[in-house]
């Protein structure tokens, strides 16, 4: 019996103990500010001093507004990694220019750097790998008109628009995402290498080799004259369409599984058919345009203009 009565006078003073335990983180949390008792400590000097640089107890908002420059002399391919930001690139000017520009919150600094990498000019943003941020930035590029290299963007979910000129000489534009989307009105470069996931993807006034992918991210293609480029389009369930001049003249191969073809107005000479793959040509044929999916459909459509 001694030994029972002691037992319960042990687990007692324990549920006492962790009770007043909770009590007063409750208390604590609900009326101490942690960012006030992280400043007294000066806890950002201490941190800085380590991995975390700019780390702060407490969610805090941060505003940036940067600006590099690069004369580009040498560069051969500007590379952009970005993971939110919204990215608009602009031709003019007499050198490169990037700006990062917002605001977002969390609990450390978003790092960016422009950096010479070789013949490589590489724009990264980082992002600290403890807090969650939650994110209102831009990136802002302006890249020189007679710049004739490639451009190479990667990012995780930024949207991004080339607001390029009709006369532009980079070599090639490739560009990757999880669920960012892409625009460029004027996609004339001699090769374009477009992927996501499942962000939507567009062009216009397409002249060169053309490349796009995704998992369920629409695609849309709008060619500029009557020689359509080679084009290769692949999807599992995103919808694809084509819109091409009334003069067009292109091989098509359409190949899925469950999805369908939609030429309403369009003067397709179809070679042979089944419920999985089309084969057709449009004024006579030419430069073949593949467009594989799953589920997703293909829409084959006219337009008056040179582009979208």
């Amino acid at each position: 019996m001694k030994h029972k009565g002691l037992l319960i006078l042990v687990i007692l003073l324990v549920v006492i103990f962790f009770s007043t335990l909770i009590a007063g983180l409750v208390l604590a949390a609900t009326n101490f500010s942690w960012t006030d008792f992280s400043d007294r400590l000066n806890v950002d000097r201490w941190s800085n001093s380590f991995f975390w640089d700019g780390f702060s107890f407490g969610r805090r908002t941060y505003n940036l507004d940067e600006n590099h420059t690069d004369d580009l002399k040498g560069i051969k391919t500007i590379v952009v990694k970005a993971v939110s930001e919204r990215i608009v690139v602009k031709e003019g000017g007499n050198e490169f220019n990037a700006r990062m520009s917002g605001s977002y919150s969390g609990f450390s600094r978003i790092r960016w750097t422009v950096q010479r990498e070789g013949d490589q000019l590489v724009v990264s943003s980082r992002y600290p790998w403890f807090g969650t941020h939650r994110t209102n930035l831009n990136l802002d590029l302006q890249i020189p008109a007679s710049y004739n290299g490639v451009v190479d963007i990667k990012t995780v979910s930024g949207s991004t628009l080339i607001e390029n000129s009709p006369v532009s000489s980079w070599q090639s534009l490739q560009f990757n995402s999880v669920s960012g989307s892409f625009l460029a009105e004027q996609a004339i470069w001699p090769r374009l290498n477009l992927n996501s996931v499942s962000g939507a993807l567009s062009v216009g006034a397409v002249q060169g080799k053309l490349s796009m992918k995704s998992v369920s991210g629409a695609l849309m293609a709008s060619y500029a004259t009557s020689t359509v480029p080679e084009s290769d389009f692949d999807t599992v369930s995103g919808h694809i369409t084509l819109r091409v001049p009334k003069q067009a003249r292109l091989r098509l191969q359409y190949n899925t599984v469950s999805g369908s073809l939609n030429a309403e107005g369009v003067q397709l000479q179809i070679i042979s058919q089944s419920r999985s793959k089309t084969e057709a040509t449009m004024n006579g044929g030419g430069n073949e345009v593949s467009a594989k999916t799953v589920s997703g459909g293909l829409r084959v459509e006219l337009h008056d203009g040179p582009s979208a």
